[in-house]
Parts: C-alpha cells; sequence; structure tokens
C-alpha cells in the first residue's frame, strides 16, 4: 500500500474525484438555474387558427379548440398533408 505523508494514496484519489464530480454538478446546477424562473412567458395553443398559416378549411384529422390543435391519425399514417 503506498502512503504520502501517511494518508493512502487511494483515499486521496477517491477525494479528487468526489471533487471533481461535486464541482461538475455545481456547474450544471447553476446553468440550469440561469433558464429562468419557469415561469411562461409567452404560450399558444393554437385554439383558433390564423388563414396565413395555409391550412386547409375542411380537414376529419385536425381538431382545435380548448385543449390546443391537435390531429388524430389511424396507425400506420406516414403523411397527413
Amino acid at each position: 500500500m503506498l502512503s504520502l505523508g501517511g494518508v493512502d494514496m487511494r483515499y486521496g484519489q477517491s477525494v479528487s474525484r468526489l471533487g471533481v464530480l461535486a464541482a461538475g454538478l455545481l456547474i450544471c446546477m447553476s446553468e440550469a438555474m440561469a433558464c429562468g424562473s419557469g415561469k411562461v412567458i409567452l404560450e399558444d395553443k393554437f385554439e383558433t387558427l390564423d388563414p396565413a398559416w395555409g391550412f386547409s378549411e375542411k380537414d376529419d384529422t385536425r381538431k382545435n379548440g380548448p385543449d390546443g390543435l391537435t390531429y388524430t391519425l389511424q396507425p400506420g399514417t406516414t403523411s397527413f398533408c
């Protein structure tokens, strides 16, 4: 067993790794907190369709209302255009 000043070197390496891990976690946490308070500033549920979007008037797969804009497609459908 190697020792440096009475301290086992494996213990020192473990402490070093723990320090690096803790520093990494602190950095990640500070960046996540920089994203804001979590308060939604603007939300559009697309309850009404804007004619400028170019949607067709009649589309049986589309529904828009209080729940927003939703499409109901059959299983296996790869395109709805």
